[in-house]
């Protein structure tokens, strides 16, 4: 995978004293695996797809804002002229996806060649969802009906099987996928989406910033403790090396224990009913 994670992890810290990063995600980890994901296609070239992931936002007391979505490509070939996908932000109410009224929120055009292979896209989309569920789709067109000579285009959705919290959808007419279907009833359990929906939030006094979070000891040679508001209740923390390597990820643990880990500057990343927040810690 192609994305500098590193790039972006030391401007979230360089930030995070005046924005709250939320980002709902459901894959362990954004790792890209070829040859793991499935889509409808004739002859090798895109049909309709749209694959969803569904989002609960009952624990949120607020709207999220939706102001940038990511999804990952294992593949683009061939890519036709002026190629494109649409990411596109739904609310869904009065029943559990994919039953209850989907309604489209936005919709932003992504173009792609076939150098988005192997990378994760990210695309600034504004959108104000409420409760109960915010539905995040990419759909592809149909380029497989042979109604234009130059659609040649073969896609393929970044997934990984490495694990997921909630299942992904796909939806296809020409496939006969209807209504959505998860992944796994299609036979696809292990193809687990990599796509993400991101709320940049300007901090309150309420808000989880900077100034509430406490590392000690750090510097440390073995572990550190947590210190955060007691208002924080569920949280998860992901400590990257310097390189954007995920080494240690853990939920609702105020102790981190980094006896194994070598020597060197790591960033911690706390995400948070409040928010997100990231800290530099050294191993010594």
């Amino acid at each position: 995978m192609k994305k500098n994670y590193i790039l972006a992890l030391l401007t979230l810290f360089a930030f995070c004293g005046s924005y709250a990063q939320v980002t709902l995600s459901q894959t362990t980890d954004n790792t890209i695996v070829s040859a793991n994901s499935v889509a409808c296609s004739g002859d090798g070239v895109v049909s309709d797809n749209i694959f969803y992931r569904v989002y609960d936002l009952t624990s949120y007391a607020s709207t999220f804002n939706v102001q940038e979505v990511s999804f990952a490509v294992e593949a683009v070939s061939n890519a036709s002229p002026n190629f494109s996908v649409d990411v596109i932000i739904y609310s869904n109410t009065g029943g559990a996806f994919p039953a209850g009224t989907l309604t489209e929120i936005s919709r932003v055009t992504v173009p792609l060649t076939d150098a988005a292979t192997g990378t994760i896209v990210d695309v600034a989309i504004s959108a104000n969802v409420s409760a109960p569920e915010l539905v995040f789709g990419v759909e592809t067109p149909d380029e497989s009906n042979g109604a234009m000579p130059a659609n040649t285009t073969g896609f393929q959705i970044g997934s990984n099987p490495n694990g997921e919290t909630n299942p992904g959808y796909i939806y296809s007419v020409a496939c006969g996928i209807t209504p959505p279907s998860t992944l796994a009833s299609i036979g696809f359990g292990t193809m687990h989406m990599v796509m993400e929906v991101r709320d940049f939030s300007t901090l309150s006094v309420d808000e989880f910033s900077i100034n509430d979070l406490s590392i000690s000891p750090n510097p440390t040679t073995s572990k550190v403790s947590l210190s955060l508001p007691n208002s924080i209740k569920e949280f998860t923390t992901e400590l990257y090396s310097v390189t954007g390597q995920l080494v240690n990820k853990q939920s609702n643990n105020s102790t981190l224990d980094l006896t194994d880990l070598t020597s060197g500057i790591y960033i911690l990343k706390i995400e948070s009913n409040l928010g997100s927040i990231s800290r530099k810690i050294v191993k010594q």
